[in-house]
Formats: structure tokens, sequence, C-alpha cells
């Protein structure tokens, strides 16, 4: 996609890396509140978990980069990670470079470190994601690393992240270690409908969009919030999506479409029309019109249908109106019909109201064929 099309300098809904803006939301704010008890407290572990794309490594990277900087700070993903591979992703993390040498060599210099740190009162956090997808001689491990203590307390704080509950894991026998220093775990909720608003415009902003609400009006917000369950990585991969089919037009005819409005019939026309009495609708791609009195009906569209920005499922229309249909915007010009006095049909009387039709243009074309055999035989 190409964002430039949209007046996006930036992408701004992407799942992995650094997000370019952190939007703050009631769950978010509580888990954090969480990770600074799980430092403060004297066990120094806690678990955070939530499903798939709930956004925990969002966030425990953000408070991972809010920690003061003589604070020594790894964050490893766990999953089918060796012990060696283990101890060599956390003493990279922690700033240093591979280093050669067998699992316990890595032990003992990881040890030295750590010990080192916590007897300055600085005691080392690492963060491992996705515990519970890791080997068991990998938590062995683990339980290693937490038992490691000086005569200031423990030597290193442990932050356990996983896409579930883990308590079978970490409350197993063998993990004592690790359990009989935890402080608790925590859940992560879903955004509300109005957070999920707050956080798609402010990515947008975050992209230098300085008007979210017409790239993706509260109504798409709401929708892309049901579809997504509230979670932030299904929010942003369906607002990407949304945002992608935006571009369905070369880019001169974007351009020439957003300098303009979405209904921008004649001048002449449309005092012409006035004039006259007649109803037009000025359609941006095809005209449409009636006989009778005008309706909007929407048969259940994936969409929907709006009139005046407000959603509609059959409407009876009046002058100046406004029609949004997908991206199509439809200006209704009818100087009679000034008041929305016409009854409203029923959905059962579309059913007639095509069947007319189709008797109309049957009609018609009978006497079109008429007229055609009458000009042959003369």
């Amino acid at each position: 996609m190409v964002t430039a099309d949209l007046g996006l300098q930036k992408l701004p809904f992407h799942s992995r890396g650094r997000p370019r803006v952190f939007v703050h939301y009631y769950w978010q704010r509580e888990a954090h509140q969480f990770l600074c008890d799980i430092l403060r407290d004297r066990g120094g572990v806690g678990l955070l978990y939530g499903p798939e794309s709930s956004g925990k490594t969002t966030l425990v990277s953000q408070f991972a980069r809010g920690l003061p900087a003589n604070i020594a700070v790894s964050m490893i993903d766990g999953t089918r990670l060796k012990p060696a591979e283990l101890l060599q992703r956390t003493w990279s993390g922690f700033g240093f470079a591979r280093v050669a040498g067998t699992e316990n060599e890595l032990l003992k210099i990881l040890t030295l470190f750590v010990r080192h740190q916590a007897r300055k009162f600085q005691p080392p956090v690492l963060v491992v994601e996705n515990i519970n997808r890791m080997y068991p001689a990998a938590l062995s491990l683990l339980c290693k690393l937490a038992a490691l203590r000086t005569q200031q307390g423990y030597a290193l704080r442990l932050v356990l992240v996983s896409s579930n509950a883990a308590f079978s894991i970490v409350h197993a026998p063998a993990m004592y270690p690790l359990s009989s220093r935890m402080i608790g775990a925590f859940q992560l909720g879903p955004l509300t409908a109005a957070e999920s608003v707050r956080y798609l415009h402010a990515k947008l902003r975050a992209s230098e969009f300085t008007r979210p609400e017409e790239l993706l009006p509260e109504t798409v917000c709401n929708s892309l919030h049901r579809a997504s369950g509230g979670w932030p990585g299904h929010l942003d991969r369906l607002a990407q999506r949304a945002l992608a089919k935006q571009v369905l037009a070369p880019r001169d005819q974007l351009q020439a479409a957003e300098s303009q409005p979405a209904v921008t019939p004649s001048p002449s026309a449309v005092s012409q029309t006035a004039k006259t009495g007649s109803r037009t609708l000025f359609l941006t791609l095809n005209g449409v019109r009636s006989d009778d009195a005008l309706y909007l009906v929407d048969l259940k569209s994936s969409n929907g249908s709006f009139v005046n920005s407000k959603r509609v499922q059959i409407q009876a229309l009046r002058h100046d109106d406004v029609i949004a249909l997908g991206n199509h915007g439809i200006k209704l010009i009818s100087p009679d019909n000034s008041r929305r006095a016409q009854p409203q049909p029923k959905l059962a009387d579309t059913a007639k109201m095509k069947a007319l039709a189709d008797l109309r243009r049957q009609k018609e074309s009978r006497e079109s064929m008429t007229s055609l055999q009458a000009k042959k035989f003369t």
C-alpha cells in the first residue's frame, strides 16, 4: 500500500516493531502498574498474560524503555530455546557481545554480572516472552537464574509473558524457585469501543494525517472494533486492510477526488434543476433517477448506506440530502421534496418495487420492438 496516496507519510498500523505512538488505555495502564509492582516487590517475579495480538510485547517493550538507564534490561522470546541459546540471548539483551563457551561457562559469566548489579542496588530485569512454549530444560535454567541471591536479596527481576495463564507451568513442583517468588499474575483485557476510536485516530495523527475522522469515521472504527474484539494487534491489521481498500484508483484520480467535494454537480446543472423542479441525483460515477418518490433501501449491504452521515436501512429522500454508498457520494437536488413526508416503504415492498420496474422495462422493450417492426414494413 502506498500511504502517500492517502496523504500519509508513514505507515500508521504495523504489528511488528516499535509503534509510532504508544496509545494509553485502561488495561494497558493497569498492566503497567503491575509491572512496576514486580520491580518494587521483594519477590520480583510476575506473570503477564493475554491472547495473541493483545499487545503484550508492545506493553513490556514500552515499560522497559521507561526504566532508568542504570537498570539493565534483557527481553527474549523463550519459544523452543535450548538452555545455551537462552543464556546467549539474555547476555546479548543486556548489551554485551556473544561469548563462546559451554552452558556452565555462560551461566557463570551471567551470574557474575547479575550479582554485581544487584550489589549496587540495580538488579537487572529479564523479560521472557512465550514461557508456555519453552522446553523443560530451558525452564529449569530459568529456575536457576531465579534462585540467584546476594545479601541485598534476589539478584534478578523476572517478568514472565504468556498467551495463556500458564499456571500449570509456573506452579509445577520443579518450578518452586521461581513460583515461590511470584507476586501474582495479570490478565490483559481488550479496548472498549471508545478506546478503539481514540487508538486508531491517534495512530493516524502520528502518521501525519491531520483529519483521521475523515479517513476512518467513527462508524468504521466501531466496525473494526467489533471485528477485532478490541485486541490491538487485530485492530491494527484490520485498519491496515481498511486503508488499503481506499487505494482503488490511480493516484491522479485520487488526488483529483481529494481536492473536490464528494458531490460536485456543475452550477448550471443545479441551477437548471432548481428552475424546472425536476428530481435529479448527482452521483460521482452514475446518475440515478425515479419518476415517483425517492427512497434509499439498504438490502443488508456489508458496508451499510448513509444519509447525511447517518446509517439508514430505509429512508425517504429529500432535497439536498447527501448519500454515501461505499466510496461514492450522491446529492439529491429536488426542490419539490423539501420535506420528508413520504411514507416509509417496508422491506417486503422492495420486491414489489423491483417487479414493477421489471414490468415497466418489459413494456418499454415491447413498444420499442413494435416500433422497429413497423418501420421495417413501411
